[in-house]
């Protein structure tokens, strides 16, 4: 199963299940992580500068059955529907505070370490997170 988001052209596609609605599913959520990525840039904050990718926007995401995008959910998983928008809005966030961990978190509602441990549930997220911060001339995360 191949998914391709007309805008901006990203693709993500998924062959790992004989089911091919299971296959839809993961397309689909690889696709959310991947327009993500794509509208969070990585490298140095301006201050005040608002993260921004002229071809992808939250917006762009698509969500499955939520009818608004609610508050930040550190809890997610990447399975959960909703992983992407966190991911974006936690990247985002991070990147606003120059890659500073309890500025990030506090702006997001919840602990650094919690906000860590959200980063962490995903390679490509958490490598995004580790360029923030090496653009902003701080320590790599661990």
């Amino acid at each position: 199963m191949r998914l391709t988001h007309g805008p901006s052209g990203l693709t993500a596609e998924c062959v790992d299940s004989r089911a091919s609605a299971r296959n839809v599913g993961e397309a689909l959520s690889r696709l959310r992580l991947a327009l993500a990525l794509a509208a969070a840039p990585a490298g140095r904050t301006v201050t005040g500068e608002e993260p921004s990718n002229p071809e992808v926007t939250p917006g762009d995401i698509p969500r499955d059955d939520a009818p608004a995008a609610g508050p930040f959910r550190a809890g997610a998983n990447p399975s959960h529907p909703d992983y992407a928008r966190g991911a974006l809005l936690a990247l985002s966030r991070l990147r606003f505070h120059a890659g500073q961990l309890a500025p990030a978190a506090a702006a997001l509602g919840c602990t650094p370490s919690a906000l860590t441990r959200f980063l962490k549930e995903e390679k490509s997220v958490w490598a995004r997170a580790r360029e923030i911060r090496i653009g902003n001339g701080l320590h790599p995360l661990k």
